[in-house]
């Protein structure tokens, strides 16, 4: 009897041993908390003797309504916290979300300070014009591996930032080319992958052309030349403030960052700044699948920036129709995994031809 009346009314896995006091009861639940009783109830059976008394346990419990549901603590009656407490409490979460307001503002701040020096000046941008056809080769060679590895999306964009970065202060024989185009791979995945690859995977990746002591001898000549300045404003970041949460959808998300993606790769988009890309990317995105787009042209008309926005729009549109150059760029945003994003870009864009004919 004794036993059944423990079972139907402790927690599970209660614990009983002849001679032990209730307040002494073990529990291994993990539901507990301190693995104790409520002090009123123990105060009340302290002395009890669960073997001599058993119809005592049978009242002492019945004040003891458990849950076995529920944690202990959902059994605290909420009601009693102080008004004082509460508001403290609510004071402390405000000062916490403002704190956190501040910090994303600053960041943000942060990332346009280092979006002043992502353009090239027209004198630059025309010494550098004479090695268009050698890079878009390379960048497409370079998104190749960049596929092989399964790295992400800002690797690839820190990788085309840190190539263009060095070959406008130093001049590079082609032959080395592919040797910077996969140590800037290298160096932007050891900045933003989690696990980036080995040094000798890189050098697999070059078909034995390279190996790893030429690859950290590269390395240590490209920081050198920057003079060890990698930091970049993040596209991802500037994207995700112009969509403002579309990146959620995932076919949306894949269009704006291919659109974003041709920025990188076409050598006329150089001479923008990142934000101006990202706004560009944003902006033709949400016109594609009937987002409205009203806020946005607000917003950049009282910037001051909607006229070079839409050169950069339009400038992307003639990308989507022009022979394809950087066919692993196509490859890439043709797959199901893409949801076919570069397709139905072209076809968008013939179909606006067609529309204002």
């Amino acid at each position: 009897m004794d036993s059944k009346i423990i079972k139907n009314y402790l927690l599970p896995k209660a614990i009983y041993k002849p001679g032990n006091k209730i307040g002494a009861t073990i529990f291994n639940d993990n539901r507990t908390i301190n693995n104790k009783l409520p002090l009123s109830l123990e105060k009340n059976a302290n002395s009890l003797n669960i073997m001599d008394n058993t119809n005592v346990l049978k009242s002492v419990l019945k004040n003891y309504k458990c849950n076995k549901s529920l944690p202990y603590s959902s059994l605290i009656d909420k009601e009693n916290i102080s008004n004082e407490s509460s508001q403290i409490h609510i004071a402390k979460e405000n000062s916490e979300v403002d704190l956190c307001n501040t910090t994303l503002d600053n960041a943000y701040e942060y990332l346009l300070k280092l979006d002043e020096d992502t353009y090239l000046p027209d004198t630059i941008l025309n010494e550098y014009s004479s090695l268009r056809q050698t890079r878009d080769l390379l960048l497409n060679w370079v998104i190749k591996i960049h596929q092989n590895l399964k790295l992400e999306n800002e690797t690839l964009y820190m990788t085309i930032d840190l190539i263009d970065k060095f070959l406008i202060k130093k001049k590079l024989p082609i032959e080395k080319f592919q040797l910077l185009g996969l140590t800037c791979l290298y160096i932007a995945s050891k900045y933003e992958e989690v696990l980036p690859p080995s040094i000798f995977q890189f050098a697999l990746e070059s078909n034995g052309i390279f190996d790893s002591e030429e690859i950290k001898e590269s390395e240590f000549n490209i920081l050198e030349t920057l003079n060890f300045k990698i930091g970049y404003p993040s596209p991802i970041v500037l994207l995700d403030r112009q969509l403002d949460g579309y990146l959620n959808y995932n076919e949306m998300k894949f269009m704006s960052l291919y659109l974003l993606e041709i920025t990188f790769v076409d050598f006329r988009f150089l001479s923008y700044r990142m934000s101006m890309r990202t706004k560009a990317a944003a902006l033709i995105t949400l016109k594609m699948y009937n987002h409205s787009i009203k806020d946005l042209k607000t917003r950049f008309q009282k910037e001051g920036l909607m006229q070079t926005i839409e050169k950069i729009c339009r400038y992307i549109l003639q990308y989507l129709l022009e022979p394809t150059i950087h066919t692993e760029l196509q490859r890439k945003y043709s797959q199901l995994a893409s949801y076919n994003v570069a397709d139905r870009a072209t076809k968008y864009v013939k179909c606006l031809i067609k529309k204002y004919a």
